[in-house]
């Protein structure tokens, strides 16, 4: 059930959750619901929560929003209530969107964590988790003068821009002292209050040829954006939608398979040439149609409003999309491409968790000189030694790229982006969706060669402009031109 509680464009605490010992009512028009094991979940009236018993008489509350990427299944609700407890992970491995699952016993993230969750023990020592690292500092009465001479990212930094380094607090760490923020590869136990682990990746009994694994994906794409069209009627969907090889993607089965939908694109003062031009070409292709917005300078209040319902805890640079409000236009469901860069994304030093350091990680990023930082990626990589999948298709880029990068980046920015009535959901992330990249072959998995398969055989005039292609490649005095106006761009 989703409820409206407010048509707001800015609101704090909006769709965030607590998990407690009791209520924790960050407004008057929160909704609580008992757990069981003397536990309460607490939510904010625009969080998707709905509620269902499986056949061992466990409760489940999903909360956000999760499609099934395999078309022989029904909805996660339907099917949740034909499976006991001990198969839930096994269900849940088809799942795409951005969702928790939460039961008196465990609270299950997403395959990516980017519904994120935080969690720590008050003076009493009971057990609090939230998706808000500003309700749980409340909660747990953290000092914030703590808080704040703790490690933080320079305002600018990026992992590939300008200004190297890390622009989030690295999970399992927080920037919270006494607070843990769970990895995508683990499930927290709420009896005892740990983590546990669970697989990156599920294990794949039939070999696939990279031809057939590309047919698989397509379905399993298709399956998602039906689910959350479904989910968004009568309304259409938005796609979010870049120069590049991610969102393209989802264009190409989206349109092949008809699906309603319109394409949307914030154009900053950073974006590429192939961002200001293409999408209006793609969208024209599939008859789509096509809205751009601007951003400008930043809107007053929104600084405040950030720092209110999620701390600093990315950079302002990644934040900047809330600043200068680019995506403000957006309502109701928005697709987004993320994870499409699993196993093409290899910013890591090293492939191995055995030959990595904390102060490596950070000196690659010129961070080596923070304490903080190095000890936050020491306690990854003890994790990743401790709990590896059983599965040798997966290595260390493929962890920093869903641990970190997307699980500890992108989960603290789809935060933010709560702030907001839309709701944006990567139909990629899923375990299953994992699992099928990740047994391609090395060269078609490094490559993502599955990308351009996927758009021959569903809309090839999609491939007419290449992906992500130089400034160049739009002529001689466009590229001046570009270069001119971002120099002088604030």
């Amino acid at each position: 059930m989703k409820q409206n509680s407010s048509e707001q464009l800015v609101r704090v605490h909006r769709r965030q959750f607590i998990v407690g010992p009791r209520e924790f009512l960050a407004r008057s028009d929160w909704h609580f619901f008992p757990l069981g094991n003397s536990l309460v979940l607490s939510t904010d009236p625009d969080l998707r929560v709905s509620k269902v018993v499986d056949l061992d008489g466990t409760t489940w509350f999903i909360l956000g929003i999760a499609v099934d990427t395999r078309p022989e299944y029904s909805t996660p609700l339907e099917e949740l209530k034909k499976v006991r407890t001990q198969d839930i992970t096994s269900l849940y491995e088809g799942w795409a969107g951005r969702w928790i699952l939460v039961s008196g016993e465990h609270i299950h993230p997403d395959a990516s964590a980017m519904l994120g969750c935080y969690y720590g023990r008050d003076t009493d020592g009971n057990l609090w988790a939230s998706s808000s690292p500003t309700l749980i500092e409340t909660v747990l009465k953290i000092n914030q003068s703590k808080t704040s001479s703790q490690w933080q990212p320079s305002p600018h930094a990026t992992v590939t821009g300008k200004v190297r380094g890390i622009s989030w607090y690295p999970p399992p760490h927080s920037k919270i002292p006494g607070v843990s923020r769970l990895l995508p590869t683990q499930i927290l136990d709420l009896t005892e209050g740990i983590p546990k682990s669970r697989p990156l990746v599920m294990p794949m009994t039939e070999k696939y040829k990279d031809q057939e694994i590309y047919a698989i994906l397509r379905t399993a794409i298709q399956t998602a954006i039906e689910g959350f069209a479904t989910l968004n009627a009568p309304d259409d969907l938005t796609l979010l939608l870049s120069g590049g090889r991610d969102s393209r993607v989802l264009l190409s089965v989206a349109s092949a398979a008809g699906i309603p939908l319109n394409t949307f694109t914030r154009i900053h003062r950073r974006a590429s040439l192939a961002d200001r031009i293409l999408p209006a070409r793609l969208s024209k292709i599939t008859g789509y149609s096509h809205n751009v917005n601007y951003q400008r300078q930043e809107i007053e209040g929104r600084r405040e409003a950030i720092l209110a319902h999620a701390g600093y805890n990315v950079s302002w640079l990644s934040a900047e999309e809330f600043l200068r409000g680019g995506s403000d236009p957006l309502r109701g469901i928005a697709l987004a491409g993320f994870c499409a860069a699993l196993g093409r994304d290899r910013l890591m030093p090293v492939s191995s968790a055995t030959e990595a350091t904390g102060k490596m990680i950070a000196e690659h990023f010129c961070e080596g000189e923070s304490p903080q930082l190095i000890a936050a990626f020491d306690a990854w990589l003890e994790w990743r030694r401790n709990h590896q999948d059983d599965d040798p298709c997966v290595n260390l880029y493929d962890y920093f790229f869903i641990e970190q990068r997307t699980g500890g980046r992108k989960g603290i920015k789809e935060q933010i982006f709560d702030l907001f009535p839309v709701e944006r959901v990567p139909p990629l992330n899923s375990a299953r969706i994992f699992s099928l990249i990740c047994h391609l072959s090395s060269e078609a998995k490094i490559k993502a060669l599955w990308i351009p398969e996927i758009i021959k055989a569903t809309k090839p005039e999609l491939l007419a402009d290449p992906m992500n292609p130089p400034n160049s490649y739009f002529g001689f005095f466009r590229n001046k031109l570009h270069n001119l106006r971002s120099r002088f761009s604030t």
